[in-house]
């Protein structure tokens, strides 16, 4: 009887080792994982330093746009290029250190070139502005309806 406690005692602890094993066998996978991508990161340092570096002398944060200088230039380019486009109210939503503006453009009746004014307008204010998704429609007098989603970002407060 005592042998029979010993051995089942000896069986919990080797099974209880045998799953210690394990635990810790896929523990130190996962972080022989984590040590693989945080090299991989480090080793792109350089790489991603140029590009901040890079990214920093071309952007100027006082020139971000919020959401109502957003409103006020879209109708700005609009009225320059001679387009006629209803806009919606712009939405905000929070992006990591940012907040993203969008709004919508909706011309019901234009030409083409008049429409490539604008979006040439649009360009000029890039990365500030930037044309997000566009969709055009032909009438059937030659003429395009036009349909913009039109996108800002400033530095969250």
């Amino acid at each position: 009887m005592l042998m029979t406690i010993l051995a089942s005692l000896l069986a919990m602890w080797a099974l209880d080792q045998w799953h210690s094993s394990a635990y810790i066998s896929e523990k130190r996978s996962e972080l022989t994982s984590h040590l693989e991508t945080a090299k991989a990161v480090l080793n792109q340092a350089p790489e991603i330093e140029k590009r901040y570096e890079r990214m920093r002398k071309v952007f100027d944060p006082t020139k971000c746009v919020g959401a109502i200088s957003l409103q006020v230039a879209v109708e700005e380019c609009a009225k320059q290029s001679g387009l006629s486009a209803t806009l919606s109210t712009a939405s905000t939503k929070p992006s990591g250190d940012f907040n993203i503006h969008s709004i919508s453009a909706n011309c019901p009746v234009a030409s083409l070139p008049t429409l490539a004014k604008f979006e040439a307008k649009i360009k000029e204010n890039a990365p500030y502005l930037s044309i997000t998704r566009v969709s055009y429609e032909k009438r059937d007098n030659g003429d395009v309806a036009a349909a913009y989603s039109i996108s800002s970002f400033e530095p969250r407060k």
